[in-house]
């Protein structure tokens, strides 16, 4: 039995029987579904453009105004002071202030200050709506080549040769009898200290018990720096004593 296959409307017993539904009617649910889909797209697309929009502009927003916030302005005069009997060349951040007084803003800052006859000495610090003072203290630097002179019962004419590290010690401090150092051993070894208050000790190493303090003082003269102060013996009267530095050669 073969069924052909019909369109149109089915007349049974006397009456009309439409298709089933949905059959004349797919173009237009086709065409439904398509526009609803670009409505869809469309709108998406709207509301991707309004969000980049929105985006761009609070970046460019904050990009204009990146610097000009209040809290970011917020600054402090700070003043910065150091130990250096002359004073010292200060800077902030690798810039030199030109004097003991800054404007910062707040927040962390790099000080740092050097000077003649002293090791440099540096510090983070975190400066805030306080202001405190920011101090920073230089030592001594004795390293070099000195004239070395005793003044007591005998009057005596030394070279001295003083090393020195950046924690304060003295671990040699070699005097010869006359002329630069030699191979030789010197005639006096001493050890010691220098503080940041400028205060030397020295301390001889042999049997003599010699023992050496003084102040000393950062180059000015030509560049020479003195140590000068007194002395004494475990077994005889002490005295006076100089040493002033060798300028460095060119």
């Amino acid at each position: 039995m073969k069924i052909r296959a019909f369109s149109g409307d089915l007349h049974c017993n006397g009456t009309t029987v439409p298709p089933a539904r949905g059959t004349r009617n797919k173009p237009r649910l086709r065409v439904k579904l398509r526009r609803a889909k670009e409505s869809l797209t469309m709108k998406k697309g709207m509301m991707i453009a309004v969000f980049v929009s929105m985006f761009a502009s609070g970046c460019w927003e904050s990009y204009r105004n990146y610097g000009t916030d209040d809290a970011a302005l917020e600054t402090c005069t700070v003043e910065v002071t150091t130990n250096a009997l002359d004073g010292a060349t200060i800077t902030v951040d690798d810039e030199p202030i030109g004097g003991v007084v800054v404007e910062l803003t707040l927040g962390f800052h790099v000080f740092a200050a050097t000077a003649p006859g002293y090791f440099p000495a540096s510090a983070v610090v975190d400066v805030t709506s306080e202001c405190v003072p920011v101090g920073l203290r230089l030592l001594p630097n004795l390293n070099g080549e000195y004239d070395f002179v005793l003044h007591g019962r005998s009057y005596y004419r030394f070279t001295m040769q003083i090393r020195q590290d950046e924690n304060s010690e003295i671990f040699a401090a070699d005097a010869w009898r006359e002329g630069t150092p030699t191979s030789e051993h010197p005639y006096q070894h001493f050890v010691g200290t220098v503080s940041f208050d400028r205060e030397v000790l020295l301390l001889s190493e042999d049997s003599t018990g010699m023992e050496l303090w003084g102040e000393w003082t950062p180059p000015r003269r030509e560049g020479v720096a003195r140590i000068e102060g007194a002395y004494d013996y475990a077994s005889e009267e002490g005295g006076d004593w100089l040493a002033e530095s060798r300028p460095a050669g060119p």
